[in-house]
């Protein structure tokens, strides 16, 4: 009896160790293995910013990279999901930076949507190239360029106060801009086309139709009808023809026998050869019909060159003084084309030109 109790004793011990010891295993969450996407949020608190009520950040952002382009900038990336904007521009082109060869200045704006308009937030790096087995390193260079960073927000701000209406049409729809090249009577994808061979299969299988034989007997007016019309039409006068006298082939002849030349006597003189024959008069000017003049037709100019000189047309409305150098093509797609008009002492136009309608971009 004493071991029996004792074994029960043993397994009670240790179905209590187990029990314990399941109870203390950690769990395995899911949700806190998955590393978190996406860049890190930044504090815009002590950053150079400013708001634009009233404003989307589509348009912000079109006038932000308008404004970047426009003075030298190079668009790095663009992030549509959390509103930021990276472009850069090598150090040897900022003056005042002193840095090793390669290095970058890169600014980060930052759109925010705050309801009622959208907060713009700017912040500068210094971004060196690795070398001798050093990673890149990037350099936080706000505060030295707070003054700069503001200035640039001043001035978009004045942009956006200055073409908010036109920036606002200018943006593209959600749907996206219509093809300028659509064929408006284009039919429906859903409706089938007909195959012109099959109306030719059918044509082939089909016997030829013959008019349909009438069993019933003509009345004796109607065939009296009938001679009377055919006796018209043979009554009328028919032009008559004269052939063309034929001439008569002219029939073989025998030649005649050559004569005999007598090497004594002088040799008979050949026939001089004629004179020049002298050239019909030439009608002068008072004779001659005067017809009118054809003025040449000036060729076809082709859209591209045309929406260049509409695209200089427009910024010169607005006060530009184009230079020399011209309008330069941006971007080419097929609802337009984006073009660049260089202004002197004033800030260049971006401006798109489609369907001989041209706006601009900023």
């Amino acid at each position: 009896m004493k071991p029996r109790l004792k074994a029960i004793a043993c397994c009670i011990a240790m179905s209590s160790l187990l029990l314990s010891a399941c109870a203390t295993q950690p769990r395995f969450d899911a949700k806190a293995s998955v590393p978190a996407s996406g860049p890190v949020p930044i504090d815009t608190t002590d950053l150079p910013r400013l708001m634009l009520p009233g404003a989307t950040a589509a348009e912000v952002r079109s006038l932000a990279l308008g404004a970047a382009r426009s003075r030298g900038w190079t668009v790095k990336h663009v992030d549509l999901d959390n509103e930021r904007l990276v472009i850069e521009r090598p150090v040897e082109a900022i003056p005042g930076v002193a840095a090793k060869p390669g290095s970058t200045v890169e600014v980060t704006t930052l759109l925010k949507n705050t309801g009622g308009g959208i907060e713009v937030a700017t912040l500068a790096e210094l971004v060196t190239p690795p070398y001798a087995g050093h990673p890149a390193e990037r350099i936080d260079y706000t505060e030295p360029f707070r003054d700069t960073l503001m200035q640039s927000l001043d001035s978009l701000r004045e942009r956006w106060i200055r073409y908010r209406e036109r920036l606002a049409r200018a943006v593209p729809p959600s749907r996206g801009w219509d093809d300028a090249w659509k064929d408006p009577n284009t039919p429906p994808s859903h409706k089938p086309l007909r195959d012109e061979g099959d109306d030719i299969q059918t044509a082939q299988a089909l016997p030829p139709t013959s008019p349909p034989t009438s069993d019933t007997t003509p009345a004796p007016g109607d065939a009296g009808a009938r001679s009377q019309a055919q006796i018209d039409h043979s009554a009328i006068p028919r032009p008559t023809y004269t052939p063309r006298p034929t001439m008569p082939s002219p029939g073989y002849t025998r030649p005649a026998a050559a004569p005999v030349v007598d090497a004594s006597s002088p040799p008979t003189p050949l026939p001089e050869p004629p004179g020049p024959v002298a050239a019909p008069p030439v009608a002068t000017r008072d004779t001659l019909v005067s017809l009118p003049r054809v003025e040449p037709v000036p060729a076809a100019a082709s859209p591209r060159l045309l929406w260049s000189a509409k695209a200089e047309q427009y910024a010169r409305q607005r006060g530009c003084q184009v230079t020399t150098s011209g309008s330069q093509l941006i971007e080419s797609r097929q609802d337009g084309e984006v073009y660049k008009v260089p202004c002197q002492g004033s800030d260049s136009f971006l401006i798109r030109c489609q369907n001989d309608i041209c706006q601009g971009l900023l």
